[in-house]
């Protein structure tokens, strides 16, 4: 075992709280067969600059909430403690979660930007960003960009 990761076990062993932290990091990284928190972690900031930079943050956001919800469950449960520390009960939660905000179209109603598009239509139908009135910035809101026919996405 690496010198950093060894002290980083024993000041997990130490603490509970960052116990907790280490058993999500490698729930985490268990998505690529990594029982290692530092995997967890750049998998983790990947999810996050790719759903932050692709205008969808909710996939970061619950892809951290499924590991959390999945690691709690699995402590409820009592399950096998060398199988909880090895990240085994939170990769399935990250999967979930992730694919849960991807998937799961938003309120049918519901329009973030005030751009005339509703959010479903923006992130499934047209690809834009809806929580920017206009995804690419030339001066016209993606509503009617799409309305007059025009590529909301291109300048």
């Amino acid at each position: 075992m690496k010198p950093w990761l060894e002290g980083w076990e024993a000041r997990c062993a130490a603490a509970p709280a960052l116990r907790f932290v280490d058993v999500n990091l490698r729930g985490v990284g268990q998505v690529m067969f990594q029982d290692n928190p530092m995997s967890g972690l750049l998998f983790l900031a990947a999810v996050a600059w790719g759903s932050f930079a692709g205008g969808v943050p909710a996939v970061f956001g619950a892809s951290v909430l499924g590991v959390i919800v999945a690691t709690l469950t699995a402590m409820w449960l009592r399950v096998d403690t060398s199988a909880l520390h090895a990240g085994l009960m939170g990769y399935n939660g990250v999967l979930v979660g992730a694919a849960l905000a991807t998937f799961i179209a938003p309120s049918a109603t519901v329009d973030t930007d005030g751009d005339g598009l509703i959010d479903g239509e923006e992130v499934n139908t047209y690809k834009t960003n809806p929580n920017k009135a206009d995804t690419d910035g030339d001066g016209f809101s993606d509503g009617t960009e799409v309305r007059s026919k025009h590529d909301p996405l291109k300048k």
